[in-house]
Formats: structure tokens, C-alpha cells, sequence
């Protein structure tokens, strides 16, 4: 009992533990699931755990293998059948009671708290938990705006981040600059806490004296430079006079009178400057030194102004460069209040509970004590706590979860928190991984006899050579990185020292393949009879040679065995996602599955189907009829009547828009929103089921119910929203695709080939970034924090000391990113980066630490390579709970929904036989053709969705026994083209009942229907197909035959087709 803390390194089986580790406190005791609590980060998490732990009980209970009976037998020692029989009457207890099986996100737990005490937390009777952010922050922004012209202040601020927006190149747009602070208030405690403590007119006069002093400071430096210019010209002479000319040493006075107020003109002050100061013969050449009058304007004159031009510099750059970047963004803080007070006020009005307050609202309940009374007041009294993905807990969770693990402990109870600070990649989240490297122990140190430590070294998810790999790479990376004065020597001291790096790879797991290639951009080529400007271009970039190689890497893998859903691709930004996708759309045809790709915003449909929409609304605009019809045309619809030669200048009448769409326009456009898009769906064809349209459909309606029904009124909505919004389609892991996704989407996943095109970003703070930093010094002190943009130069500045801070943090994420990045690999990793990488990015990261490696150093140029090529592997069926070693054959989100019907599942569901399962998968694989050819498509979309091993003797057996089934439906003629075929068509009956044929063939004379069956000849068979037969007689049919053929015996019966009873029908 106490305080465990698991360091799970990649693939090493976390979830694994978590589940075994309660397995055995509700075996121990089948009750005790009602007070543990498990705590995860992301919904598909939560998922997991849920399904696994049902899995696992399901497959004790039923005398099952599990991967955990042995070491339940160790740990608890009780007999097999006892564990078996207890995890049956834990399953059952979980059934009954769901709602008490507490695997929850950590914001799911807060929100449940929340509500259960919402008298404690002074929360108004009625209010509403708001998760559409971006609408709360269109509001609050618009009515921000609205105060502008009326309110001086606020107009001054935003005058002022209109011109900062004009300088910086940006477009003349300010809400969506508001509409992210509004973000930040809401999501980021510092910024929340600045915007609630700071006072507008106090911070005003503030801003006042900062630029009072830039200006006395910048017009003392001014001054100096023009009055040694001034003396030269009196004198008849100019700074050009002195060596080097425009390069000598005052260029840096006159840099100063053209550019006074910028940081870039002080960054790096000219040498020939400074050593003028230090000697002013230094300015002269030979020639100038014999002028007496030149030499002696030199030395009397300007000397001693060079001289108090430095000393100026000296003494009050850093307050001057200070000031400047502060007044940069300051009325990003002028503006906080005021946000504030109009979000506060929207909130109120509205009576909103944004998911943030959770969070702030408990910190606060909890910030004077230990006692865990709000967690008893709450009804919810846990004993045990898991909490899982630990390095992503940001201080206020912690400080929330903190009483109930102390309470938790006290109590003799166990907690258990798992994590991996290499793998801390949401800091801009909140996420600290200190917590878990060390904070939490020092915080709970009374505890600290009854705390432990143990390192989960395995590796479970990559081969041999991925593993020693990643094990080389990243200290050698962890080593570059550490160099860097900037970086928090403690954290990589702890996170990536080598007992906490190295990772042992799991028995039997030889082998693995790595390819590093860098590519360099092809020379520059000067160009005949062009311009001195446009003498040089670069005829072929390392990128578009780094995606050919991409390309080509698929190529080679599918040759090999593999399936295009065993590839990721990963990338760092939504950039290079894009870059990817337009080479694979451009260069192959490969499918495959990336972020955009699953947008309903983006999808082709989805585009086509608002095009209509917007057509009714302005039905001359030719750019829409193109669009429309392109669509149409390129999808190849069937649409009777419609023309499908399309011009654009001279479009014919009988195109879907004006045909079929603007024909109808006075019946449908006066239709609220969503009827009018139904019947448009009709009108096109696209009304059959597709996730991308009936997702759209859920939008409109939802819009309608709560916006109103006009057409114009949604799609001013509609263009606002689809930007922002996340509105997404999860498809499924069976779609034979390539994976794009990036480092942050890529977490807790894992593919058997990972490629990585473009290793090539930017691992430090980024010039035009903005961070939050603090100074010590006065007269910035007196506020909590400033916006400054990330720039270097903040070195010299009151804030030097934050940017440092922020410097070595990103340079730690961009090293976390990459082990992230790297481990999703199972069988063979790729990397490919750019060999003329800039200093400060990934790529040249990449090529210093594999320059550490002699024999990696030597091969860099032609490309290295470690470990042979793999075949896929003979695939094993992975522990899931939509595989066919899932008895109950549903997620835990369906168990949940079957409670909620008082349904429970019957528990003693017992496998499919071996022989039934074989017999359906050549039952799908006859369902996926329509002739003999279509076998091979057939059959490879079995294998990519079964994942079954393409080059074993029972796939093999499958195909051939279908092209038997197939033969044999030829000499029976049922192949013939003058039938119309229908597959599993639903027929139903006068009572509502749906009924099933497999196979019908349908044409003037006859109707042949025909059922196929796994099993062996019985009785109950004739009378199911007699019932079809006579259903489709009543449909007017006079001649129909019903047949059973049997998969196994290769036999065919013909079944009595007398109507046994009158029943009226429909063909659905």
C-alpha cells in the first residue's frame, strides 16, 4: 500500500499494467471497482481501458487465455477457478451497476465534481456546461468591438494593434487576434490570472512613462549621431570620408538616425565602431592623417561625442531595448481587462460554465486545505486512484487531485501514477513533466516510506533494432541538447539520463530496419540573359527529392507484403501534412487518410452540397454553376437529362444547376435549412448513407434548433464556423490507407512502418511567437507578466532571464517530440531530412548527433542504413475488443448505452467456431463480387480488413474455395448478365419485421433467390428461404425459386417454394 510511480517508457505495456494492476484489487474483492478510480487524458484512453478491462473479465469468467491469469495466480494466490468465478461476478457487479465503473478523463471527473457540489461552488441553480468555445469567443470579441468609438481607452488599444498588425505585414483583421486572447484567457491560468488582477487606467499611465522614456532615451542617441554628422558637414567633410567608407565606423551613426526605435540597429554595435572609441587614428588612413583640419575634427570633436555616444548605449540599451519590446504588444494588455470583463459579463448574462472553470473553481475550493471534504460531500469516495499519461498534468489539476491522493494514502490505500516525461509534448497545454521527474514526491514526502519507483524497461511494440536505435539516437541527441547553457539541466539529468533512457527490446523480437537519408538541394544555376537579381534559382529543392523517396519507400514496402494501412506518416506541423498531401494527390495513387482528409469542411460532397445551397441564394454567380457541375461531372453522376459537357462561358440549360437545382428553387428555397438540404440530397443522389453527408446533416439540423432555419442565416454561420470548428469523421483501422498525422495526433499510436519526410523545423522559440515573461527590475515588476514577441534579442533585455527559461523549454519539447515521433515505429523506421539544415532546427539536430556515431558520420552523405528490410509479420490478432477473440463483441461505449436500456449482454456468449468463421469469410468475400474477376479486389479487401496473413495456407484455402463456390454458380447459369443482383436486401413484412436473403437474381421471368449457409443441411433453412420466396411472390413476382448452398459441402438444394402465408411487404 502507498505511493507507486511507474516510469513507462514507449511501447513498454502501460496500459497493460494499469490493467493488470486492477484486475487484481477487484479480484481480491469484486466490490472494490466501485471505489477505484482511474484517471486518463484523452477519450480514446478512457476507451481502452474500459474495453480492456471488460475484455479481460470476459475472457477469465468464460474459461479463456488471458495474458493476466498467471500473474493474478502469483499475486493474489488463490486457485485458477476462484479467479475465474470472481472475475464473472466482478463483470456482472460492472454491468449492473456501470455508472460506479469510474475510467474517466481527468476533464469528465472534473465536471462530474463539479456539478455534485455546485451549491459549495456558489454556482446559479440553473446553468450550462458551454463546449463551443469559438461561439463564446465570436461574441465576446464582437461586443469588444462594438465599444470602439465609445470608450477611449479600449479605442486606443485596439488603434494600436491595428498599426502593430500593419507593421508586422498582417492583414487589417483585429478579431481574430481578440478572438485568441480570449483563448488564452480562458485556457491559460497566468493569463486569466493577469487579466483579472491588472487595472486598465493605472496600466495606461504606465505605458505612458515606458514610451516617455523610449523617446527621451532614443532622441538622446539621435541627438549625439546628428551632431557628429552636423560637425563633419560644416567642416565640409562626410562620414564617408573616414575608412571603409559606407562601412566605416560611424555607418553605425548613421544607421541610428535612420532607424532610431529599431532593436536590430543596437544588436550587434560595428567594431569599427568601437575601436574608433577606443582610438580614433583607427578611423583614418594613411592620407587622411596628413590632414591637419580632418585629423583635428577627428580627434577634438568627434571622438569625444563617439565616446559619449557609447557610454549612452552603455548605460541605458538594456532599459531601451526593454522598452521597445514591451510597447510592442502592450495592448495585448490593455485589452485583457476589458475581454475579461465582457466574457464575464456574457457568461453571467447567459448563465455558461465554460469546461476551464472546472478546473478554477475546484483549485479554489481546495486551495486551503488537505482534507479531501469536497470530494466526500460529492458522494464519490474512492480508495484506490490510477492515474494514467501523469507528465501531461498541469499544476492546477494537480493541486486539485493532490488532497484525494493524500487522503488516498493515509488511508492505507494504494495510487498509482504512470507516465513518461520523455513524452511530455503538451507544456503549451499546461502540461508539467516536473510533477511527475520530482515535484510530487517532494509534495507528498511524508509518504516517502511508502513510496516506490519502478521503471518499465520493456519495449513491446518495436523490433530489436528500433529499440537499440532509439536507445543510441536519443542520448546522443539528450547529450547535443543538454550542451545548451538555456536547458534545465535537472530535467535531462532525470528524463534522459541512460538508466531512464535505455530500453530492453521483448525475446523473439530480432530484427528491424532503419533508413536515414539526407537530401541536398540541387546547386544554384545562373541563368542566361537575366538579371544580376535573377541570376540564381534552385532547379529542384531536398523536399521535393526527400517526398520522391517517400514515394518510392510505400512503393518498395507494398511489393513486400505490407498493406498501405501499416504506413504512417509523420509530421511536425499542418504545413507539412499539406505538403504531403499534395505529392501523393499530384504523384501516386495511393489512398490514404490524413487530418484534413477526415474535416467534413473539407470534404468533396460536403463542398458541393453548400455550393447548392449557396446557388439558391445567388443563383447568377457563375463560379458556383462551375463548381457545382464539376462535381457532377467529375463524380460521373447518372442524372437523367443532364448535360455533361460543361463549359464554363457558355454553359448549356441542361446542367444539374440550372436543370435540376435552380428548376426547383421556388418549391425548395423557401424550405427552412434543413428540409431544403434534404431534398437536395435527393435531388443529387448523395441521400444513401456516407458519414461525410450524414455528419453534415447533423450540423444543419443542429444549427436550425438552435440559430434559426434561413438558408442565408447558415451559410453566413456555416463560414465562420468550418473554420474553426473540428467537425471530424473517425473512420475506422480497417481502411487500407496511408496514415499522415502529425507528432501530437500521433501519441499512444503505433504502425509497423513509420516515414518521416520532412525532419526539418525550427526547435526554439520562433522570432514571431509571443511568450508571456516577468522581469525583476523595476518599473516592470509591478505587473505579473508582458506579451513579447520571442526574439533573441530579449537576451538583452529586462526579460532576458524568462526568454532563457523559454529557450531551453522548447529546445526540451522539439527533443520530446522526437522520441515520440520515433517509437511509433513497430518494424521499420525512415527519416529524411534536409542536409544543408540551418542551425536551431530538427534536421541539423538530427545530423550533429548521428555525427557522434564515426560509422554514422561516414555514411550521413550516401544515407545509413541498420537491419535488412522485413516482411510483414504473420499477424496475431491484437487483444481488442472489435477482434474475434472479443466474446462479447462490443465497445465500452455500447456497454454503456445497453445499460442505460436495462439490457445486459448475455455473458456466457460462447466463440464462433473455427469452421463458421471461415465459412463468412467466404460468405463476405461472394457478397464482394459480381463476377469472377472481381476475386482478387475481393479478397484483398478481406485480408486488409481481417488482417490476415496473405501468404498462409488458410487464406489461401479461403480463395480457392470461393472460386469453387463461384464456379458452381455458373453451371447453375445464377451468373449470367440479364440478372439484376441484389445482396442482402431488406424485405418488410406487414408486421414491421426485416427479413435477409443473401443473394437475389432478378429479371422478366424469375426471381432466384439463394441463401448461403456455413453449417450442415437443415430443416429450419428450407422453411427461412420458403418465407422469402413467398414474401417476394406477394411482391407480384410469379415465377421464384429459393436455393441453399452450402459453403462447406460445395452442395446446392432446391427449397419448396409454396407460400405458407399471406403476408403484405415492401422492398426497402
Amino acid at each position: 500500500m502507498g505511493l507507486t510511480i511507474y516510469k513507462s517508457s514507449a511501447g513498454s505495456g502501460k496500459t497493460f499494467t494499469l490493467v493488470r494492476l486492477y484486475l487484481e484489487k477487484v479480484i481480491r474483492s469484486p466490490y472494490l471497482f466501485r471505489r477505484i478510480l482511474a484517471i486518463t487524458f484523452t477519450n480514446k484512453a478512457t476507451e481502452e481501458m474500459k474495453s480492456r478491462i471488460i475484455l479481460e473479465l470476459k475472457l477469465l469468467a468464460d474459461g479463456h487465455n488471458s495474458s493476466h491469469l498467471q500473474s493474478l495466480q502469483e499475486s493474489i494466490k488463490i486457485e485458477e477457478q476462484e479467479i475465474r468465478k470472481r472475475a464473472g461476478e466482478v463483470l456482472l457487479k460492472i454491468l449492473h451497476e456501470y455508472s460506479s465503473f469510474s475510467v474517466s478523463t481527468i476533464d469528465s471527473y472534473f465536471q462530474v465534481l463539479s456539478r455534485t457540489l455546485a451549491k459549495e461552488l456558489k454556482l446559479p441553480v440553473k446553468y450550462n456546461i458551454e463546449l463551443d468555445l469559438d461561439s463564446i469567443c465570436d461574441a465576446v470579441t464582437e461586443q469588444l468591438l462594438s465599444l470602439a468609438g465609445k470608450n477611449d481607452a479600449i479605442t486606443g488599444w485596439l488603434k494600436e494593434m491595428l498599426v502593430d498588425r500593419i507593421d508586422q505585414g498582417k492583414n487589417w483583421n483585429i478579431s481574430s487576434e481578440l478572438k485568441k486572447m480570449v483563448k488564452e484567457i480562458v485556457n491559460r491560468s497566468e493569463i486569466r490570472h493577469l487579466a483579472e488582477s491588472i487595472d486598465s487606467q493605472r496600466f495606461f499611465e504606465f505605458i505612458r512613462k515606458v514610451k516617455s522614456r523610449r523617446d527621451e532615451i532614443a532622441q538622446n542617441y539621435k541627438s549625439i549621431s546628428e551632431e557628429i554628422f552636423l560637425s563633419l558637414k560644416k567642416a565640409g567633410y562626410e562620414y564617408t570620408d573616414y575608412s571603409y567608407k559606407h562601412t566605416g565606423a560611424l555607418s553605425f551613426c548613421n544607421k541610428i538616425i535612420a532607424n532610431t526605435y529599431s532593436v536590430k540597429t543596437y544588436e550587434k554595435i560595428s567594431n569599427r565602431f568601437l575601436s574608433g572609441v577606443e582610438d580614433p587614428l583607427t578611423m583614418l588612413n594613411k592620407e587622411k592623417q596628413k590632414d591637419e583640419v580632418f585629423l583635428n575634427l577627428t580627434v577634438e570633436v568627434i571622438h569625444p561625442l563617439m565616446v559619449q555616444l557609447n557610454e549612452q548605449i552603455k548605460e541605458t540599451l538594456n532599459e531601451f531595448t526593454t522598452a521597445i519590446e514591451v510597447l510592442q504588444l502592450s495592448f495585448m494588455v490593455g485589452v485583457l481587462s476589458p475581454l475579461n470583463d465582457e466574457l464575464k459579463n456574457f457568461r453571467d448574462e447567459n448563465q455558461l460554465f465554460l469546461l476551464s472553470d472546472t478546473t478554477r473553481m475546484l483549485r479554489e475550493a481546495v486551495r486551503d486545505t488537505d482534507a479531501p471534504f469536497i470530494y466526500e460531500k460529492s458522494g464519490n469516495s474512492y480508495s484506490h486512484l490510477f492515474i494514467d499519461e501523469f507528465q501531461d498534468t498541469g499544476n492546477e489539476q494537480w493541486q486539485i487531485l493532490k488532497p484525494l491522493v493524500t487522503n488516498s494514502i493515509a488511508n492505507g490505500n494504494d495510487v498509482l501514477i504512470v507516465g513518461d516525461a520523455k513524452q511530455s509534448i503538451y507544456r503549451w497545454r499546461g502540461g508539467n513533466m516536473n510533477l511527475l521527474l520530482h515535484d510530487v514526491k517532494k509534495q507528498l514526502n511524508q509518504f516517502s516510506s511508502i513510496t516506490k519507483e519502478e521503471k518499465l524497461d520493456t519495449n513491446y511494440r518495436s523490433l530489436q533494432n528500433i529499440v537499440d536505435f532509439n536507445n543510441e539516437i536519443f542520448e546522443k541527441i539528450a547529450n547535443a541538447i543538454a550542451k545548451d547553457p538555456s536547458v534545465n539541466q535537472m530535467v535531462m539529468e532525470t528524463a534522459y539520463k541512460k538508466e531512464a533512457l535505455f530500453q530492453k527490446h521483448q525475446e523473439n523480437a530480432e530484427g528491424g530496419y532503419i533508413a536515414i537519408d539526407f537530401f541536398e538541394s540541387d546547386k544554384k544555376e545562373k541563368k542566361s540573359n537575366s538579371s544580376e537579381q535573377d541570376s540564381e534559382e534552385e532547379t529542384e529543392g531536398w523536399k521535393a527529392k526527400s517526398l520522391q523517396k517517400f514515394g518510392s519507400t510505400i512503393s518498395d514496402a507494398l511489393s513486400r507484403g505490407y498493406h498501405l494501412k501499416d504506413i504512417a506518416c509523420i509530421v511536425r506541423t499542418g504545413d507539412h501534412e499539406s505538403e504531403v498531401v499534395k505529392y501523393l494527390l499530384e504523384k501516386t495513387n495511393y489512398a490514404f487518410i490524413s487530418g484534413n482528409s477526415l474535416k467534413v469542411a473539407y470534404n468533396e460532397k460536403v463542398l458541393f452540397l453548400i455550393s447548392c445551397l449557396r446557388l439558391l441564394l445567388d443563383p447568377e454567380n457563375k463560379i458556383i454553376h462551375e463548381e457545382i457541375n464539376f462535381f457532377i461531372e467529375r463524380n460521373e453522376f447518372k442524372i437523367e437529362g443532364i448535360e455533361r459537357n460543361i463549359n464554363f462561358r457558355n454553359q448549356p440549360e441542361n446542367t444539374f444547376s440550372k436543370k435540376v437545382l435552380l428548376a426547383n428553387k421556388t418549391n425548395i428555397s423557401q424550405l427552412p435549412v434543413h428540409l431544403c438540404y434534404l431534398q437536395i440530397l435527393k435531388m443529387s443522389g448523395l441521400d444513401k448513407p456516407d458519414v461525410f453527408t450524414d455528419k453534415l446533416t447533423d450540423i444543419i439540423i443542429e444549427f436550425a434548433n438552435s440559430n434559426g432555419t434561413g438558408i442565408s442565416e447558415f451559410i453566413t454561420w456555416w463560414d465562420e464556423k468550418s473554420i474553426t470548428k473540428d467537425w471530424s469523421i473517425e473512420m475506422p483501422d480497417s481502411i487500407d490507407a496511408i496514415r499522415i498525422i502529425t507528432i501530437h495526433r500521433s501519441k499512444g499510436l503505433q504502425y509497423p512502418i513509420v516515414i518521416m519526410p520532412i525532419i526539418d523545423w525550427i526547435i526554439i522559440p520562433k522570432p514571431q511567437g509571443i511568450i508571456w515573461a516577468k522581469s525583476n527590475t523595476a518599473p516592470y515588476n509591478e505587473f505579473p507578466a508582458f506579451p513579447l514577441y520571442s526574439k533573441k534579442s530579449l537576451i538583452s533585455t529586462s526579460f532576458g532571464e524568462d526568454y532563457l527559461e523559454e529557450y531551453g523549454a522548447s529546445l526540451i519539447d522539439n527533443l520530446n517530440l522526437l522520441y515520440v515521433a520515433f517509437t511509433r515505429a513497430e518494424r521499420e523506421l525512415y527519416l529524411f531530412s534536409n542536409l544543408g539544415a540551418k542551425e536551431n532546427t530538427s534536421g541539423k539536430l538530427l545530423i550533429d548527433s548521428l555525427s557522434q556515431n564515426s560509422i554514422w558520420l561516414e555514411q550521413i552523405n550516401s544515407g545509413i542504413q541498420i537491419g535488412e528490410k522485413t516482411i510483414p509479420a504473420t499477424v496475431k490478432k491484437k487483444e481488442s475488443v472489435n477482434s474475434l477473440n472479443n466474446p462479447l463483441n462490443i465497445t465500452s461505449t455500447e456497454l454503456e448505452k445497453s445499460v442505460q436500456s436495462s439490457f445486459i449482454p448475455e455473458v456466457n456468449f460462447k466463440f464462433e467456431s473455427e469452421e463458421t468463421i471461415f465459412g463468412n469469410y467466404i460468405h463476405d468475400l461472394l457478397y464482394l463480387m459480381d463476377k469472377k474477376e472481381d476475386l482478387e479486389y475481393a479478397f484483398h479487401q478481406l485480408v486488409v480488413r481481417e488482417s490476415i496473413d496473405v501468404n498462409s495456407e488458410a487464406a489461401q484455402k479461403i480463395k480457392n474455395e470461393t472460386l469453387e463456390i463461384w464456379e458452381l454458380m455458373e453451371k447453375q447459369m445464377w451468373t449470367e448478365k440479364h440478372f439484376k443482383v441484389e445482396k442482402e436486401i431488406d424485405i418488410c413484412d406487414k408486421d414491421g419485421i426485416l427479413h435477409r436473403p443473401d443473394r437475389v437474381l432478378i429479371n422478366d421471368d424469375e426471381v432466384i433467390i439463394i441463401d448461403f449457409k456455413t453449417g450442415s443441411p437443415n430443416k429450419k433453412y428450407h422453411q427461412q428461404v420458403n418465407l422469402y420466396c413467398s414474401l417476394f411472390k406477394e411482391m407480384g413476382h410469379k415465377t421464384v425459386k429459393g436455393y441453399l448452398l452450402f459453403t462447406k459441402t460445395k452442395s446446392i438444394e432446391m427449397v419448396d417454394s409454396e407460400s405458407p402465408n399471406n403476408q403484405q411487404l415492401s422492398l426497402l
